[in-house]
């Protein structure tokens, strides 16, 4: 399975993937279900295994306050699932 991220993250995501942390994105609610913990993703960053899934409330996004305005505005109203990605090949 696949998935993607908007163009203007990919370099912050690619960052952190490359130091060793785990990035985290927010997935809206037609998307609910469609990732599970564990699961192994391709991507344009490389191989990425789901650590967790948590279901996430407007307004809950832990990250809200880095979003930009244009983040924030396809978020708000919106409930979803926010995934915790690693690198597949870390451990």
């Amino acid at each position: 399975m696949r998935i993607d991220f908007p163009p203007d993250e990919l370099d912050a995501l690619r960052e952190l993937l490359a130091e060793g942390h785990s990035i985290f994105t927010a997935r809206i609610l037609s998307e609910r279900g469609k990732y599970n913990a564990g699961q192994v993703l391709d991507s344009v960053l490389g191989r990425l295994r789901v650590l967790s899934v948590t279901w996430m409330k407007p307004g809950d996004h832990p990250f809200r306050d880095q979003l930009t305005c244009t983040q924030r505005t396809e978020l708000n109203g919106h409930e979803g699932d926010m995934l915790k990605l690693i690198s597949a090949g870390s451990t």
